[in-house]
C-alpha cells in the first residue's frame, strides 16, 4: 500500500505500537505496527507499506511484517497532503473510511476524557463523533457547545461507531452563526389552536443590533388567532418581529397563534421565516415545520402510506404505532449500511389500495425491538432508496419514518399480526399497484415459489409454484409477477452467517415469508430469523456447454457480448480465462463487439480508481489459441469501460475504422461523460459516453469478397427514467443517420452491441424506421427471445441488427445462454467454468454469403 501520509498519532498505545493514515487518488488506510520503531512520518510524506491487511475493531488496517524494512519513507510537505474531501455528515460511513475528509454542523456535546476529548456534530438529522486523540495536541478547552463547526480529520471506524478524528489544532474552526429555529406541536384538533414558537440563536461572535425576524402564517389549513411577543401583521400575511440586540451567545424566542380549519388529515406547513440583523445581513432560515390535523396523537400507518406511491406526509414529522413484524439490514452507496424494521397496522382500514405496514429505518442508533413488539415511533416520513438516500424520486421508493434518537421509539404492549397470502397480477401496471398496496406488510407466499432469476446479491425472483412456469418472459402474462425473497440479514446472509443457497433459474423455493420491502427498485419478502427460505429443488448445470459453430468458406459469423466491468483487475481472478472461453463457445466470430471493457493502458475512474486495461491481454489469449485478431475501441465512460470491436484477420482485410462520430444532447450529465469535451461552451452534453466504433471492411470467402460496415454500441443504460430513455432515444436517431448515409454506397450494414432496451422498444423502432434496419431477433420464436434479467423478466437488451441487404444472407441467429439464467456466486470468480462470466448472454450470428442476391428470407418487423 503507498501513499501520502494524511495523519501521524506515535505513542497512540502508550508505547506498544504506533500508527498512521496514508491515502492516495483510489482511497485511505491505517498503518499499525506494535513495533514503537516504525519510523515516524511527517504529514504529507509519501509512504510505501509492504505488510498484511487486517482490521482492528472493524477498521481496516495495513500491518508492515517487519520494520522499519517494510516502511518506506519519502519526505514531503503538509503542502502535499491530499485536499480532504467534503461529505455530509450522512456519508460518514464505510464508503468515506480511511479518507481525509471534511464536516459541518452545530457541536451538540464537547466533553473531555482522560485521553481524548469527544464532540457531537450535528446536522440536525445525523449525528456524527469527531474523536479528538491528546497525542495529537489538540485542546478542545473553551470551545462552546451550539455554535457551527468546520472539522477537518480522519474518517475512521471504531467497533460499530463511526468517527472523525482531526490531526491539528487548525483542523476545528469554529464558525460564526446565527441559528434560527421553530418549534409547534405534531399533532393539533380540528378547530383547536396552534402555537409557533420561533427562536433565534445568537452564534455569531457579535453582539447583533436591531434584528429581524419574519415568517408567513400558513396559507392553507389554518387562520391567523393573534400574534405575541410584539410582532406585527405585514401585506401578504406576513408578521414581523424586531429586537434591538441580541448578544453573543443568547437567544431570543418570537411566537403567533393559529387556528385549525381543515379536517383531519389534513397538514398545516410552515416553511417561509428568517432571521437577520444590521450587522448579521444574511437573511438565515430554518427547515420547514409541519402539523397534521387529527383527531387522535398519532397518525395510522395507512394514511401515511395513502393510496399511491409516494406518500402525502413525505417530509412531515409524525407519530404513528403498530405491531413489529420483521427486520431489514440495507446498505446504499457513499452512505454504509442502516437497520431497519417493519411495522402493521393490525386492523388496518379495510382498503386494498393502501397498505397497513411501513418501514422504520433508524440507521445505527441503538434501538432493539422484538416481533410482536406494539411500538410508537416518531419521526420523519420519508421517500427512500437504497441508491440514493432520501433523493429518490418517481415511484423507485419505499415509504419508511426515519428516526432520529432511541427514544423515537418505544414498546408500549404487545400484538399480533396475520400475513396476506400474495397473489399477484401479471399485467405489469396492475402488478405495481398491487405490490405497492402491501409495502411494508406481512406476506406469504402459500406453497412453493419458482426461481425465475437467479440468486444475486443473496435474492431470488420467484413467481407462485401454482402458476406452473419456469420462465417469465417480457410481454408474457406473467410479467408483473415476480418477487424477490431475501433473508433480512445484509446480503441476504442466513443467521449462521453462510451465505444464501445460490440457484439457477428453474430452481424451487420454500417457506416464503416475512415483510415486503422495496430495495434496490424491486420488491422483496425479506424472510426472518429462526424461519429462513430454503431450496426444495435446485436447478443442475446444463450437462453441456452451449456453443456456436464456427463460420464456414463462404459465411461469417458476428457477436456482440457485454463483458460486465472487465479490466485488469478481473486478470487476477481468472475472468479473461473465462472471456476467452466465451468467444471459444462463439466459435471465434468474425466480427466481435464487446460492451464494458477497459482498452486504455491506464486509467482514472471518476470515483478515483486506477484502472488497468485488459484489451492487449485478451488479444494474446486468443492469439495463443491460434486466432489472430486487431481491435478498434472507443474513448471509455468515466467507469474506464468502454466499446471494443474485434475482427479476425486472417477472414476481414481493408479496414477502416473510426471512433469519431458523436452528438451533442440537451439530457445528460457532466459525470456521465466527463472525459468527452466534444460539447463543451454550448450548454449541452456529448451524446455518448461510449462512442460507437464504425468500420468498413471486407469479408473474404470462397464466393468472392463482401465489402460491409459494422456499427459497435452500448447505449445509455436505463437507469435515470426518461432522461435515459430519451437520450437513448436521440442515440439510436444519431446511429440510423450514420447508417443511412453509410447505406448508400455499402449496402451490407451490421448494427450491433448493447443497446440497452427491447426489440420493440422507441430506440430500436426508430432504428428500423430511420435506417432501415431490422433485428435478427425477429428470427426467433418469442419464447427464446432473452439475453438479460431484470427483476426476474427474461428479456431483450443486446442486439445484432442488420440492412435489408444483409437480411437475405441470414442464416441463423441465437443468444448462448451461459449467464443470464446462473447467479453470481459460485461462477463469477471459478475460471474453470464459463458461466456467469458476466449478468448479459452474448448473442451471435451467421451469414452466409451468395454472389448473386437472394430475396430476403426474415421478415423485416415484429
Amino acid at each position: 500500500s503507498c501513499g501520502r501520509a494524511t495523519m501521524y498519532t506515535g505513542g497512540f498505545y502508550a508505547g506498544s505500537g504506533e500508527k498512521f493514515y496514508i491515502q492516495d487518488d483510489t482511497g485511505g488506510m491505517q498503518v499499525y505496527s506494535p513495533d514503537p520503531s516504525m519510523p515516524d512520518v511527517t504529514l504529507g510524506d509519501w509512504v510505501v507499506v509492504t505488510g498484511t491487511l487486517g482490521s482492528y475493531r472493524n477498521e481496516r488496517q495495513v500491518q508492515p511484517a517487519a520494520v522499519p524494512d517494510d516502511v518506506d519513507v519519502t519526505d514531503g510537505s503538509p503542502g502535499d497532503v491530499p485536499a480532504p474531501r467534503s461529505v455530509a455528515l450522512d456519508e460518514i460511513g464505510e464508503e468515506t473510511e480511511g479518507w481525509l475528509v471534511q464536516i459541518r454542523g452545530r457541536a451538540a456535546r464537547i466533553e473531555e476524557f482522560t485521553y481524548s476529548w469527544e464532540m457531537d456534530i450535528t446536522d440536525g438529522r445525523t449525528t456524527v463523533l469527531v474523536y479528538v486523540d491528546k497525542n495529537t495536541g489538540i485542546d478542545l478547552t473553551g470551545y462552546p457547545v451550539g455554535y457551527t463547526y468546520l472539522i477537518t480529520g480522519i474518517s475512521a471506524q471504531y467497533n460499530d461507531t463511526y468517527e472523525v478524528k482531526p490531526r491539528l489544532q487548525s483542523d476545528i474552526q469554529v464558525l460564526p452563526s446565527l441559528i434560527v429555529e421553530k418549534e409547534a406541536p405534531m399533532f393539533v384538533g380540528p378547530g383547536d389552536l396552534l402555537t409557533y414558537t420561533i427562536t433565534v440563536s445568537n452564534y455569531t461572535q457579535l453582539s447583533l443590533t436591531d434584528v429581524v425576524v419574519t415568517d408567513r402564517v400558513p396559507i392553507t389549513n389554518a387562520d391567523l388567532a393573534r400574534i405575541l411577543d410584539g410582532g406585527t401583521l405585514m401585506g401578504g400575511g406576513i408578521i414581523s418581529w424586531t429586537a434591538a440586540s441580541l448578544a453573543d451567545g443568547t437567544a431570543a424566542a418570537f411566537r403567533f397563534v393559529v387556528t385549525a380549519t381543515d379536517e383531519v388529515g389534513a397538514v398545516i406547513s410552515n416553511t417561509a421565516y428568517a432571521a437577520w440583523a444590521t450587522n448579521w445581513p444574511t437573511h438565515e432560515v430554518g427547515a420547514p415545520v409541519y402539523t397534521i390535523v387529527s383527531d387522535r396523537d398519532y397518525i395510522p400507518i395507512y394514511r401515511i402510506q395513502g393510496n399511491g406511491f409516494r406518500s402525502p406526509y413525505d417530509g412531515v414529522r409524525v407519530r404513528t404505532t403498530g405491531v413489529v413484524v420483521g427486520f431489514f439490514e440495507g446498505n446504499y452507496p457513499g452512505s454504509g449500511r442502516f437497520d431497519g424494521f417493519f411495522i402493521q397496522d393490525p386492523t388496518g382500514d379495510g382498503i386494498t389500495t393502501t397498505s397497513d405496514g411501513l418501514f422504520v429505518n433508524y440507521g445505527s442508533l441503538p434501538i432493539s425491538v422484538n416481533p410482536g413488539d406494539w411500538v410508537v415511533v416518531t419521526g420523519t416520513v420519508e421517500e427512500f432508496s437504497e441508491w440514493d438516500g432520501t433523493a429518490c424520486g418517481g415511484d423507485e421508493c419505499v415509504t419508511q419514518i426515519g428516526v432520529d434518537l432511541p427514544s423515537d421509539v418505544a414498546v408500549v404492549e404487545t400484538g399480533i399480526v396475520t400475513p396476506t397470502v400474495l397473489d399477484p397480477p401479471g399485467d405489469p401496471d396492475e402488478a405495481a399497484v398491487y405490490w405497492e398496496s402491501l409495502e411494508g406488510m406481512w406476506v406469504t407466499l402459500p406453497m412453493t415459489g419458482v426461481v425465475v432469476g437467479p440468486t444475486s446479491y443473496g435474492t431470488v425472483m420467484v413467481v407462485p409454484g401454482d402458476e406452473g412456469i419456469t420462465r417469465v418472459l417480457r410481454g408474457s402474462p406473467y410479467e408483473g409477477m415476480p418477487v424477490g425473497v431475501r433473508h433480512y440479514r445484509l446480503y441476504g446472509d442466513l443467521d449462521d452467517g453462510s451465505d444464501p443457497p445460490n440457484l439457477i433459474v428453474g430452481s424451487v423455493v420454500t417457506n416464503v415469508d416475512g415483510p415486503l420491502m422495496f430495495s434496490y427498485g424491486n420488491y422483496l419478502v425479506a424472510t426472518q430469523a429462526g424461519d429462513a427460505w430454503q431450496a426444495v429443488y435446485t436447478q443442475p448445470l446444463p450437462s453441456q456447454v452451449p456453443s456456436w459453430p464456427a463460420a464456414g468458406a463462404n459465411e461469417f459469423t458476428i457477436a456482440t457480448f457485454n463483458t460486465y466491468n472487465f479490466d485488469g483487475e478481473d486478470v487476477a481472478v481468472g475472468r479473461l480465462d473465462k472471456v476467452t472461453a466465451t468467444i471459444e463457445a462463439l466459435g471465434y466470430p468474425t466480427f466481435l463487439a464487446l460492451e464494458e471493457i477497459a482498452t486504455l493502458s491506464t486509467c482514472t475512474s471518476i470515483d478515483g480508481r486506477i484502472v488497468t486495461g485488459v484489451i492487449t491481454d485478451l488479444i494474446d489469449a486468443l492469439q495463443a489459441q491460434g486466432y489472430t485478431y486487431a481491435y478498434a475501441a472507443s474513448h471509455p465512460d468515466v467507469g474506464c469501460h468502454g466499446v471494443a470491436l474485434l475482427w479476425r484477420t486472417d477472414r476481414v482485410t481493408d479496414v477502416v475504422w473510426s471512433t469519431d462520430y458523436q452528438g451533442c444532447s440537451a439530457h445528460g450529465s457532466t459525470t456521465a461523460t466527463a472525459y468527452d469535451h466534444y460539447c463543451d461552451g454550448t450548454g449541452l452534453y456529448p451524446l455518448f459516453s461510449r462512442r460507437p466504433v464504425v468500420l468498413t471492411a471486407t469479408v473474404t470467402a470462397d464466393q468472392g469478397p463482401l465489402r460491409v460496415v459494422v456499427v459497435a454500441n452500448h447505449f445509455k443504460s436505463k437507469r435515470g427514467g426518461a432522461e435515459a430513455d430519451q437520450r437513448r432515444l436521440e442515440q439510436a436517431q444519431f446511429v440510423a443517420g450514420l447508417v443511412s448515409d453509410f447505406a448508400k454506397k455499402v449496402p451490407h450494414v451490421l448494427v450491433l452491441g448493447d443497446l440497452n432496451d427491447f426489440e420493440t422498444s422507441p430506440p430500436l423502432e426508430a432504428l428500423y424506421a430511420n435506417a432501415p434496419l431490422t433485428s435478427t431477433w425477429f428470427a426467433l420464436p418469442e419464447t427464446a427471445r432473452y439475453s438479460y434479467i431484470y427483476r426476474g423478466v427474461s428479456q431483450v437488451l443486446d442486439h445484432i441488427l442488420t440492412s435489408e441487404r444483409m437480411r437475405g444472407y441470414l442464416k441463423d441467429v441465437s443468444p448462448l445462454h451461459l449467464n443470464a439464467d446462473f447467479p453470481y456466486k459460485p461462477y463469477f470468480e471459478d475460471a474453470s467454468v464459463v458461466w456467469r462470466t458476466s449478468d448479459h448472454d452474448p448473442v451471435v450470428a451467421t451469414f452466409r454469403w451468395y454472389r448473386v442476391y437472394l430475396p430476403q428470407i426474415m421478415r423485416a418487423g415484429p
